[in-house]
């Protein structure tokens, strides 16, 4: 990512490379380390798909339970928006990245 970027992911949230930092409405969001650590696997991958095992050995760097990973992914989408993250089941999932 570049050194001071706002990359827009919904109508009132950007993610600001710079500080490593979600706002909404100007208002920083709090974030865990692997909900951050996810936030930009997918914001690096650019709107594209990732695969549930890349993130798997992104974040953990092991195998770990389905149901980690889902849990993961649900607190990060309620602190987005829901309909911000598509999953595809048993493969991966991506973030729709709105233009700057």
């Amino acid at each position: 990512m570049g050194k001071n970027k706002k990359i827009k992911i919904g109508e009132k949230l950007y993610f600001d490379t710079k500080y490593q930092q979600l706002f909404c409405n100007e208002i920083p969001i709090k974030l865990s380390k692997r909900e951050l650590q996810l936030l930009q696997i997918l914001l690096d991958a650019n709107g594209n798909i990732v695969a549930y095992e890349d993130i798997e050995f992104a974040i953990w760097d092991e195998h770990v339970t389905n149901g980690a990973l889902r849990l993961l992914i649900h607190r990060l989408r309620k602190k987005l928006d829901f309909e911000l993250i598509d999953t595809f089941t048993s493969f991966g999932c991506r973030i729709k990245i709105f233009n700057n």
